[in-house]
């Protein structure tokens, strides 16, 4: 004390100490109290908070904490394993995609995003017996006093499964997005992922109760205290308190990602198989829905799918090439938005209308609110894909020409031609293009003077499978302006390579 010195150096380690504890976590998916302290699953990272251990290159989903070990679930890699003080102890079991875990009275639950929930002993892992079967996208586990509950995102449900075997029965409907779960004697709490709404779902009676708000791309809830729920963020890595006797929400953590930035790492593993990335809306909002939503949604749902955009409200559209429509959202609020086209293809969303590359017709169409098309560009070949180039316009490749077609509102440009095959484009930050060109297995840059410049090559030969709508080695482009990043789809791989922007 007294030392100017000394006080310096004290408080370097104070704001040092302040600073870690208040960095954002990356990707909360799940947290559990052990031994009083509270850890969290960071998805994203491939790492626990709040205890060591966590097996390289898992990345857990869903977590289940008692008698002193933790378990812990991946559903990217199918993993599952016991945590304890003995170190990490890897199942031997044939799961596909787990995505929730449940632990009370020496019982440990699994289920799998679509398919059973099974009983696992603790210690070994191996399947006692199986619980439920043919859910519909499981989002948590909760186990009460001799009951099993699960939510479904994708059916807005909550099931109540006796553990004595007596019947499946439903206990809540008509929610939005039904995640996170914690059940009590008398009642269970679950939180909505695409409102942050959490409700108090009595045991005894039908109906629900309005606990309090917290936050869009409310993940997970657990019980701190006798009157506290703390909910994490999946998507800006924030925690937050509800009290739940007032209703109030307090900020633990603040976010520091960028909502589409971390969106974007997310995708890069949860749509590691898919044929194409989700953009981001203009002006850089954060949009959780079709993260959550793809997550949950049964792989047949979007059979067919070719592209997808956001809206300037952060509704996602998909085209359905096979089915001749136009969709949003998944599951049982999926909307058809169009139909009657004929192999649509690319899709993008600009100034609140929705412009689809109409393959089957060699044109270009806008969507209109009550879903009638109107062609604004036709004579093409095979217009496979369509941008919004800011300040200029829309984009078109047609795929069978090699040519990247400008529609402004003066006539049709040739921006590049001589492509060999171009099957996707997407606008880049400094007012270039990514281009797909499928017959060349690589995504080149393209210039406004018309310049050719390659990004990426992939070899062909390493493949195990190409995008089944297209047979093309590469799928779908997306880019991240926050960081500089282009996002490439290579469904062969099952996964998303990422190339930096700059020059």
């Amino acid at each position: 004390p007294g030392d100017s010195r000394v006080k310096k150096a004290w408080l370097l380690v104070l704001l040092w100490c302040c600073g870690a504890l208040a960095e954002p976590l990356a990707g909360p998916s799940d947290l559990v109290y052990r031994n009083g302290q509270l850890v969290v699953a960071e998805f994203a990272a491939g790492r626990l908070h709040g205890l060591d251990g966590c097996p390289k290159g898992l990345h857990p989903w869903s977590m289940a904490e008692g008698d002193g070990a933790c378990w812990l679930a991946d559903p990217l890699s199918d993993r599952v394993g016991r945590l304890d003080a003995a170190g990490w102890t890897e199942f031997e079991l044939e799961v596909r995609a787990p995505t929730a875990l449940a632990f009370a009275g020496g019982r440990l639950f699994l289920a799998e995003k679509f398919g059973r929930v099974l009983e696992l002993d603790p210690r070994s892992g191996a399947v006692r017996k199986v619980v439920a079967f043919g859910l519909d996208g499981v989002g948590d586990l909760a186990v009460g006093a001799g009951e099993l509950f699960v939510s479904l995102p994708n059916q807005g449900s909550v099931e109540r499964i006796p553990l004595d075997g007596s019947g499946q029965s439903e206990l809540a409907a008509g929610l939005n997005t039904p995640l996170g779960l914690v059940a009590e004697p008398g009642h269970v709490y679950v939180g909505e992922a695409l409102t942050g709404t959490v409700w108090e779902l009595p045991l005894d009676r039908p109906g629900q109760r309005l606990v309090g708000e917290t936050h869009t791309g409310l993940c997970a809830l657990a019980r701190e205290g006798p009157n506290t729920l703390v909910a994490c963020n999946l998507l800006d890595g924030s925690l937050s308190e509800l009290d739940l006797d007032s209703g109030q929400t307090r900020v633990r953590l603040a976010g520091g990602q960028s909502g589409g930035s971390l969106r974007f790492e997310l995708e890069n593993r949860l749509f590691s198989s898919g044929l194409t990335a989700v953009e981001l809306d203009e002006g850089h909002t954060p949009v959780h829905a079709p993260l959550l939503g793809a997550f949950f949604a049964r792989p047949e749902q979007l059979a067919g799918v070719v592209d997808s955009t956001l809206g300037e409200d952060g509704t996602v559209y998909y085209s359905l090439t096979r089915n001749g429509q136009i969709v949003s959202g998944w599951g049982e609020r999926a909307r058809v938005v169009a139909e009657g086209l004929k192999d649509p293809a690319g899709l993008v969303s600009a100034g609140g209308t929705l412009y689809v590359a109409e393959l089957g017709r060699s044109r270009v169409v806008a969507v209109l609110p009550n879903g009638g098309l109107v062609p604004v560009l036709t004579g093409l070949s095979e217009p496979v894909d369509v941008a919004r180039l800011p300040g200029k316009g829309l984009v078109v490749v047609d795929r069978d020409t090699g040519r990247v077609v400008l529609l402004s509102r003066r006539a049709p440009l040739v921006m590049a031609s001589g492509l060999a095959r171009p099957t996707a484009v997407e606008a880049l930050p400094d007012g270039d293009l990514a281009v797909v060109e499928s017959g060349a297995d690589r995504v080149v840059r393209v210039s406004s003077d018309g310049a050719v410049v390659p990004l990426l090559t992939v070899a062909p030969g390493a493949l195990v499978a190409k995008d089944p709508v297209f047979w093309t080695v590469i799928g779908g482009l997306a880019v991240d302006p926050v960081l500089q990043r282009l996002y490439v789809a290579v469904p062969g791989e099952h996964a998303i390579r990422v190339i930096p922007l700059g020059r």
